[in-house]
């Protein structure tokens, strides 16, 4: 156990920052401290690939402009079909490949 501690903080409860170095953790306090903006999402299936009429669950991790990490489930958002062969999502982001004749890449959004 570390004994490797840090606090940043304000009178108040205005903002303040409280990290640890290993495991790497960070706890923002008060509102300001919840303050962040999205830079970046990543989505993801499981399975990565599926034969036609089978399903793969969708979902995605947003990178915030602090560097933390939020993951997103699936009914987290709405979802639509760019491109491919995808025939539907649900609100739950489990999508289902359409009859294809060859392997083909499809694109989702959220």
């Amino acid at each position: 156990m570390s004994v490797n501690y840090s606090d940043d903080g304000s009178m108040g409860e205005v903002v303040g920052l409280s990290t640890n170095a290993s495991p790497l953790l960070a706890m923002k306090h008060g509102f300001i401290g919840q303050l962040y903006e999205v830079q970046s999402l990543a989505v993801t299936t499981s399975p990565a690939a599926v034969n036609e009429g089978q399903t793969t669950q969708l979902s995605t991790v947003a990178t915030m402009d602090d560097g933390s990490l939020i993951s997103l489930g699936g009914s987290d958002a709405q979802w639509s079909i760019l491109s491919g062969l995808v025939v539907g999502i649900s609100s739950a982001g489990l999508a289902t490949a359409g009859e294809v004749f060859i392997n083909a890449p499809a694109a989702v959004s959220r």
